[in-house]
């Protein structure tokens, strides 16, 4: 998988993740609320992202099942940690790190 493709899904998942969230309340938000959401998922760059997304699921989900099988109890994360951090530094995020508590940041 590419950057580019990379920073795609990463920002198409926060956009999916935002309006996932604000769909149920969608009902019960002011006009410009929904106007801006409706805005945001009629874009072409978060239409493209979110079809990204889809068409990737299946790679995703056998990532994801990878990650969830490293064994991680409370506080002892660092094993699944090293595992992400390796993985980011594959996609090209040369900068990704283990921070002081032990979060992988890229």
């Amino acid at each position: 998988m590419n950057r580019p493709i990379v920073k795609r899904l990463i920002a198409g998942g926060a956009v999916a993740a935002f309006a996932l969230a604000a769909a149920p309340l969608a009902a019960e938000t002011p006009a410009p609320v929904d106007a801006a959401l409706s805005s945001i998922l009629a874009s072409d760059t978060v239409k493209k992202a979110l079809a990204d997304l889809k068409a990737d699921d299946e790679v995703t989900f056998a990532e994801q099942m990878r990650i969830t099988a490293i064994p991680a109890p409370p506080y002892k994360e660092k094993f699944r940690a090293a595992y992400f951090l390796k993985r980011m530094q594959e996609l090209g995020f040369k900068d990704a790190a283990i921070d002081g508590e032990g979060n992988v940041i890229a």
